[in-house]
């Protein structure tokens, strides 16, 4: 899958249940333009931990939705994700996920909350390798 040269930040445990496969579907507010190989980069550290493409949207998906795709998303609290995303929760869909043996370190600029822009990074190959594994969605 062509690369996005972006890095999407995730906090833990999350980021670390994508890397397991466990979690293909990554809750958010709203669909964006970003479909493609991404990093994963775990919230708070300053390193790249992964990557995974991300092959499509779904959503807004509703309460019932939510509850019955639990397994893919693993959130707990359906109402509280609810509420947060004002009733329009999507799923960012992930598949071909690869862990890192060493995470990358990498400069994220000021204003770069969900999104980092890695395409001047001089460890751009190596973030977008293909991964080596893949999870049913």
């Amino acid at each position: 899958m062509k690369s996005t040269d972006r890095g999407l930040i995730i906090q833990s445990p999350h980021i670390d249940n994508i890397l397991g496969g466990e979690k293909v579907w990554e809750i958010r507010g709203s669909k964006n333009k970003n479909i493609g190989k991404i990093a994963l980069i775990k919230s708070g550290t300053g390193k790249i931990h992964g990557n995974c493409d991300l092959i499509k949207f779904k959503g807004p998906l509703s309460k019932q939705e939510l509850r019955d795709n639990q397994e893919k998303h693993q959130v707990k609290d359906i109402d509280k994700v609810f509420c947060i995303y004002r009733c329009k929760p999507y799923a960012w869909v992930l598949d071909n996920y690869k862990e890192f043996e060493t995470s990358i370190p990498f400069d994220r600029k000021q204003g770069q909350v969900i999104w980092v822009d890695l395409s001047d990074h001089g460890r751009k190959d190596e973030i977008f390798a293909e991964p080596n594994k893949t999870k049913e969605i």
